[in-house]
């Protein structure tokens, strides 16, 4: 797999709690940064060293893929008092749902029609649903919520905050089970992320 992002200046906009035209109803989702970090540490750390070391980090996509958020003394490890700042720092931002978007290829191509699922990770699992969302003909997708009927969030767009799995479904990517029951894609999302509207998941199909 390969990230390639555009040179381009493309504004951010997030849906917060008490900003701009947000509706007033709408809520960030609150968890404990404590308890979903030491959920984290006790699911992915091997050696019991209770932090994550370079190879057990590469085991979560999402936070090795941003990994200079979360190793904040820069010894490409990650312990759970930096997994649960990170997390602290979301709350601190008061956004309830984030703009994203990113364009899906395979062997540098565009590949439309492909479903694709944010799944929360599993020590977030509890908190936050999956979202889902279609490639469009450029291969393209803004992935949103799973809302139901009464949901304040229904019919809006954008992600909450979270450490997400990427799921690709499409025929042409069926035998890649890398790519969606058994993905190694991954994908944090959050309002100080710019990476979001930029990405690009250009997968290889051998």
């Amino acid at each position: 797999m390969r990230f390639s992002f555009a040179l381009l200046s493309i504004a951010v906009l997030v849906v917060s709690i008490g900003c701009g035209d947000a509706p007033s109803r709408l809520q960030q989702q609150s968890f404990s940064s404590s308890s979903a970090a030491a959920a984290a540490i006790k699911l992915y750390d091997k050696d019991g060293d209770s932090s994550l070391d370079e190879a057990e980090v590469a085991a979560i996509a999402s936070i090795a893929n941003d990994l200079a958020q979360f190793d904040l003394d820069n010894n490409k490890a990650v312990s759970q008092s930096e997994i649960q700042q990170r997390f602290d720092k979301w709350q601190e931002m008061k956004v309830a749902l984030v703009p994203c978007s990113f364009v899906v290829k395979v062997d540098g191509k565009p590949l439309p029609d492909a479903e694709v699922t944010l799944e929360p990770e599993e020590f977030l699992n509890t908190t936050l649903k999956p979202c889902i969302g279609k490639t469009d003909v450029s291969g393209r997708v803004s992935p949103a919520k799973t809302t139901t009927q009464g949901d304040p969030d229904a019919g809006l767009t954008g992600v909450p905050p979270g450490l997400y799995k990427v799921k690709i479904v499409h025929p042409r990517l069926e035998k890649l089970t890398k790519y969606n029951s058994d993905t190694t894609l991954g994908l944090q999302v959050a309002a100080d992320n710019q990476k979001l509207m930029l990405l690009e998941f250009d997968l290889p199909s051998k």
